[in-house]
């Protein structure tokens, strides 16, 4: 039996910091406006105590659903049926520096000095430390990471294809091909077709699941094993060949482990 998944061996020390592009298109108008809306949290959050950054636009809802998770390689499988009973919210973006900083007062980033880019060098706990401290600021909002189940289903954003499609060919995204070993602000690439961003390639992102081999028969609301030593990390990174990544493909780390290309994104009750 699998005791611990793959993880990338690549780790790059140098950071190198994008040039932010828009045009006059609505999905660029958009992306634009998450990039400045970061870097304006970052700004006012230098001196500021801790603050919400987060409004409900920032999330889309996922719809209730069943797919076929995993597939049929021996680390992604078997493939099986999984229901997700519930709608839930799904943050758009990875949590970025500037985000993080109003909450914690900090950046642990490598790759700093980037508001709109996202928060890097984070372990699932220091996660979970941040998510501690939003809930006390956000009364009845209830954020969390996501289950391992419902990162894939929104991956996938509806579609049988082990890989979000269209793909990071079509889709782009930020791999060991054109990231300069290097973060990137968010959303500078199309979302998929759930208005999900960096889904593939920037950071890989940790979920809520304990790593554990999959069962062959259907499930409803998976949460992954009770306990375990290793925490399930999902989405590639820009150290990862954009050949390797797909919506499937699972890594893991233990909770306190961080590093330059794992980073997050929140999800949250309706």
């Amino acid at each position: 039996m699998c005791s611990s998944p793959p993880r990338p061996s690549c780790r790059a020390p140098e950071a190198r910091r994008a040039t932010v592009t828009t045009c006059g298109s609505p999905r660029r108008r958009c992306a634009a406006a998450l990039v400045a809306a970061a870097i304006g949290i970052f700004a006012v959050s230098a001196t500021a105590p801790a603050q919400v950054p987060f409004a409900d636009s920032d999330f889309v809802r996922v719809p209730p659903g069943t797919f076929q998770m995993g597939d049929s390689t021996a680390t992604k499988g078997p493939v099986h049926r999984v229901t997700i009973t519930h709608a839930f919210l799904l943050q758009k973006t990875m949590v970025t520096q500037a985000e993080w900083h109003a909450v914690m007062g900090t950046d642990p980033s490598v790759h700093r000095n980037c508001p709109a880019c996202p928060v890097d060098s984070v372990s699932y706990d220091d996660a979970q430390n941040f998510i501690a401290k939003l809930n006390a600021l956000s009364p009845g909002k209830f954020y969390r990471l996501p289950t391992e189940a419902e990162w894939e289903y929104a991956a996938r954003a509806g579609a049988p294809s082990d890989r979000a499609p269209p793909g990071v060919a079509a889709l782009g995204g930020w791999t060991k091909e054109n990231s300069g070993d290097s973060t990137h602000p968010v959303a500078q690439f199309p979302p998929n077709a759930w208005g999900l961003y960096d889904i593939l390639g920037n950071l890989a992102q940790w979920v809520a699941d304990w790593y554990g081999l999959y069962g062959p028969g259907p499930v409803t609301d998976p949460a992954g094993p009770p306990s375990g030593h290793v925490r399930v990390t999902r989405g590639g990174s820009m150290l990862v060949p954009a050949a390797r990544q797909d919506v499937a493909t699972r890594g893991g780390d233990p909770p306190t482990y961080r590093d330059m290309d794992v980073g997050f994104r929140l999800a949250r009750g309706l």
